[in-house]
C-alpha cells in the first residue's frame, strides 16, 4: 500500500466518433458577389468532432476567388480545404473541429470579375461518443489492440498502491481523464479531449514532453517549501506548451486532475532539517518529501566521552503518514548523561534509485578514522580501534571490503588479519585461488592458497605417481633381463622404423548466413489520419522521381502539404532558399529539376505568397500534362503559330514571345531563344516583381519572368 505507481505514455492516441446524421443549413454568399469581398460563416453542432458540407451551387472566378474550409484557426488563414471555379453540387471532405465544435467557411475575392458565388444547403457530422484510447505504433493497423480508457482504468484499479500518477502525451489524451479519475490518482495530459498533441523535430520530443522533462529543474517553487511538486510542474508545463504549440500554428492545452490530498512531490529529498542540542536533549524537525519505500529513518545521540552512552530512535515506528513521508517534529532525551557530544541523522529510501541522506556530528574516541556515531550506527565499538579483534583496525575494514564486526568475514577459518597480513589471501573469498579448497584448509594441509596447481590432491597424486613409476621400472628391468637371455643366439638386430602419418584437416568451412532483411512494408495511417491536421514539418520528403497519378499528386499538393512557416523562422528561410533555387532552374529551362525543388519547398512549408504561387503553378501544370511523370519530362505547351506573339493555353490571352508566363493568368508560356527586352522596360510604366525584381507592364497580374503574383 505504500508503493507508488507512475505511468508515462508518449505516442498515438485518439477518440471514437459516431455519425450524427445529415442536417439542413442555409449559408449563401451574395449573388453576384462583390470584389474585395472577405467574410467568414460558421456551422455549430454540439460535441462535433468532424463535419463536411454540401455545396448545392458553386461558381467563383477560377484561380482568383476562393472558398476555404477549416476550424477556428481559419481566422488566421489555417485551412484544410479550398475551392475555386465552377462545380456542380458536391460534398466537401471531412474537416476536424476544435473544442468550439464549429466549422468555419471563409470567402475571399480579388479586384475583378464576379460570379454567382456559392450556396450550402446541408452538412453531415461525426460526434464524439465518449470513448478515448491510446494506440501504440504496433497497434495502428488493428483497432482491437487499442488501449481504451476503460481498460486503463481497470488496470489502475488492480494496483493496491496508495498513489498513482498517469502522464499522457498523445492526441485526445484529455478525454481519458473522465474515465480514469479517482481519489488517490493524479492525471496530466498534453491536450484536451478534442485536440491533437504536436511534435517538433527541433525539440526531439513532443512539445508537452519537452516541457515536462524541463519542469523538474525549471519550474518555480510557488509555495517556497524547498521542493517542486508535480502540481508546480504543471503550472510551468501548461503555459509553455500552449505558447510553443501556438508558434507552430496550432495550440493545444494540457489538462490535469489531482485526486491526491496535498502536494505530490516525485523527487525524494529532506527539507528544512533542524537538529538542536539542549543539555542531554536533542530537538529535531524536518520534512521528508518524495515517493518510494523508506528503509531507514533514524536519529542517534551519544555521550561517549563520559560513560559510552547512546540512544537510537527509529522514526518509522511513529511515522507522520502511512507512507512515512511528511513532516516530523520531536525530541530525544539521553538518560544517564548530562550532555550530548555526538548525534546523527540517517535516511535510506528505495525510490527510482537508492536515496541516502546522512549527517552527523561526533568525536572519534578510538582514533580509528571513524566517528563514534558511524561506529554505533554500524554496530562497532566506538572506544575500540579493532572491534572484532582480527588484527585490522575498524577504519581499514570499514573503508575496504572486510567486515569490522566479523573476525572471519568469509568463514574460511582464517581471520581477516591473517589473510591480509600473512597469507595475502582475500578476506571476502573463502577460496582465493579457486581450486575448490578453502584457504584455511590449504593452510592447514601445507599447500599454497594462492596457487591453483598446488593442492592436497596434487600432493597425493605425486606420491601415487612415484609409486607407479618405481613399480614400472622394476618390472621393465626384470623383463629386459629375461628377453636378453632368451635372444642371445640371435645375431641380427631387428630395426624398427617409426612411421608418423600426419592427418591433414581441411579448415572448417562455415557458410555465412546473412540476417534476413526486414520485409518491405507500407506505412499505416494513424486512426482518423485522413481527418487529422497536418503538423508543421511532419511531411518527410523522400523521392519524387517516380511515377504518380494525377489525382494522387494533386491531392498531395492541395491537402497533404504542411502549412506555410513564418518568413523569419529557420524553416521559412530554408524553404525560401530552396524555392528561389527552383525558380532559377525554371528560368534556365531545367524544368524537371525545378519541379523537384519547388515541391521540396512546399514540403518544408515555404512562406506565403510563394506557397500559393507554387501550388497554383504546379496544379496547372498537372492539369495540362498528359501521362504525367516526374521523371525526365517537362511541360512545354505547343508553340503559337503567330509570328510575334504566343497564345496562353489556359485563358487564350496573346502575350509577347519574350514572356515566360501569361500576363493575365500567370500560366507557363513557351521558352523562346534570342528574346528582346520590351519597350516598356525603357519607360516608367511598369511594376517590379517582389520575388525576382523583374520589370512588368502595370496591367500584368503575374510576373512574366517567375510567375509570381504582382
Amino acid at each position: 500500500s505504500n508503493d507508488v505507481f507512475f505511468f508515462y505514455y508518449s505516442g498515438h492516441g485518439g477518440a471514437s466518433t459516431s455519425n450524427a446524421g445529415i442536417h439542413s443549413v442555409s449559408i449563401n454568399s451574395p449573388s453576384p458577389y462583390p470584389n474585395y469581398y472577405d467574410r467568414i460563416w460558421s456551422i455549430y453542432h454540439e460535441n462535433a468532432a468532424y463535419m463536411k458540407v454540401h455545396f448545392d451551387m458553386f461558381d467563383l472566378e477560377s484561380g482568383y476567388d476562393y472558398v476555404y474550409l477549416g476550424d477556428t484557426d481559419l481566422h488566421d488563414w489555417w485551412y484544410y480545404e479550398r475551392y475555386s471555379g465552377y462545380h456542380s453540387p458536391f460534398w466537401s471532405g471531412w474537416i476536424p473541429l476544435l473544442s468550439d465544435n464549429k466549422l468555419y467557411i471563409r470567402m475571399e475575392t480579388d479586384y475583378s470579375y464576379t460570379y454567382d458565388g456559392f450556396s450550402i444547403d446541408k452538412y453531415e457530422v461525426e460526434t464524439y461518443d465518449g470513448t478515448h484510447f491510446l494506440c501504440s505504433y504496433d497497434s495502428l493497423s488493428n483497432a482491437s489492440n487499442y488501449y481504451l480508457d476503460t481498460l486503463l482504468d481497470s488496470k489502475l484499479d488492480s494496483f493496491t498502491c496508495s498513489n498513482k500518477f498517469v502522464v499522457l502525451d498523445s492526441c485526445n489524451s484529455g478525454g481519458m481523464i473522465d474515465e480514469i479519475q479517482e481519489i488517490g490518482r493524479y492525471v496530466m495530459t498534453a491536450c484536451k479531449h478534442d485536440e491533437s498533441s504536436l511534435e517538433d523535430p527541433n525539440l526531439k520530443h513532443g512539445v508537452f514532453t519537452n516541457y515536462f522533462l524541463k519542469s523538474n529543474s525549471e519550474a518555480q517553487d510557488i509555495n517556497n517549501d524547498g521542493q517542486i511538486s508535480i502540481e508546480e510542474m504543471y503550472e510551468y508545463i501548461s503555459p509553455n506548451t500552449i505558447s510553443y504549440s501556438n508558434s507552430l500554428g496550432y495550440s493545444h492545452h494540457p489538462q490535469q486532475y489531482d485526486g491526491i490530498i496535498g502536494e505530490s512531490i516525485l523527487n525524494t529529498d529532506v527539507a528544512n532539517l533542524n537538529l538542536t542540542i539542549i543539555g542531554n536533549k536533542l530537538e529535531y524537525n524536518f520534512t521528508l518529501f518524495g515517493i518510494g519505500n523508506i528503509l531507514k529513518l533514524q536519529i542517534i545521540v551519544c555521550d561517549i566521552l563520559e560513560n559510552c552512552n547512546y540512544k537510537i530512535k527509529d522514526l518509522l515506528l511513529e511515522p507522520s503518514s502511512s507512507s512515512g513521508f511528511g513532516s516530523y517534529d520531536g525530541n530525544i532525551l539521553l538518560e544517564n548523561s548530562e550532555t550530548i557530544n555526538g548525534y546523527g541523522f540517517f535516511v535510506e529510501i528505495n525510490s527510482s534509485s537508492l536515496f541516502r541522506f546522512n549527517t552527523s556530528v561526533s568525536e572519534d574516541s578510538d582514533d580509528d578514522s571513524i566517528s563514534d556515531i558511524i561506529e554505533i550506527m554500524n554496530g562497532m565499538n566506538p572506544i575500540s580501534e579493532d572491534s572484532d579483534g582480527d588484527g585490522l583496525s575498524d577504519g581499514f575494514e570499514f573503508n575496504t571490503s572486510s567486515s569490522p564486526t566479523d573476525r572471519d568475514s568469509d568463514d574460511d577459518t582464517l581471520s581477516d588479519g591473517d589473510e591480509i597480513l600473512i597469507y595475502k589471501t582475500d578476506p571476502m573469498n573463502p577460496d582465493t585461488d579457486g581450486d575448490g579448497f578453502s584457504d584455511g584448509f590449504e593452510v592447514n594441509y601445507g599447500t599454497d592458497p594462492l596457487d591453483i596447481k598446488f593442492t592436497p590432491i596434487t600432493i597425493l597424486l605425486n606420491w601415487v605417481g612415484l609409486a607407479i613409476i618405481i613399480t614400472f621400472i622394476t618390472t621393465s628391468s626384470i623383463t629386459f633381463v629375461k628377453n636378453n637371455q632368451k635372444n642371445k643366439k640371435i645375431r641380427s638386430i631387428r630395426s624398427f622404423e617409426l612411421k608418423s602419418e600426419s592427418s591433414s584437416f581441411e579448415s572448417l568451412n562455415v557458410q555465412k548466413i546473412e540476417k534476413p532483411k526486414p520485409k518491405q512494408y507500407t506505412t499505416l495511417r494513424a486512426p482518423y489520419s485522413g481527418k487529422e491536421r497536418l503538423r508543421p514539418n511532419a511531411f518527410s520528403y523522400t523521392n519524387y522521381n517516380y511515377e504518380l497519378q494525377k489525382t494522387q499528386l494533386k491531392d498531395i499538393i492541395k491537402y497533404r502539404m504542411p502549412p506555410p512557416n513564418p518568413r523569419n523562422s529557420e524553416a521559412g528561410i530554408k524553404s525560401m532558399l530552396i524555392a528561389t533555387k527552383g525558380i532559377e532552374l525554371k528560368k534556365q529551362g531545367k524544368i524537371q529539376e525545378s519541379y523537384n525543388y519547388l515541391i521540396k519547398a512546399l514540403i518544408l512549408g515555404v512562406p506565403e505568397p510563394l506557397n500559393s504561387q507554387i501550388k497554383s503553378h504546379l496544379l496547372y501544370i498537372i492539369d495540362e500534362t498528359k501521362n504525367l511523370t516526374l521523371t525526365n519530362q517537362s511541360h512545354i505547351p505547343p508553340q503559337s503559330t503567330e509570328t510575334n506573339k504566343i497564345k496562353c493555353l489556359k485563358c487564350g490571352t496573346s502575350t509577347g514571345r519574350t514572356s515566360k508566363f501569361c500576363t493575365n493568368c500567370g500560366s507557363k508560356m513557351i521558352q523562346l531563344e534570342n528574346s528582346v527586352q520590351d519597350q516598356y522596360e525603357q519607360s516608367e510604366d511598369y511594376k517590379i516583381c517582389d520575388t525576382c525584381q523583374h520589370k512588368n507592364p502595370k496591367k500584368n497580374k503575374f510576373c512574366t519572368n517567375c510567375g509570381g503574383i504582382l
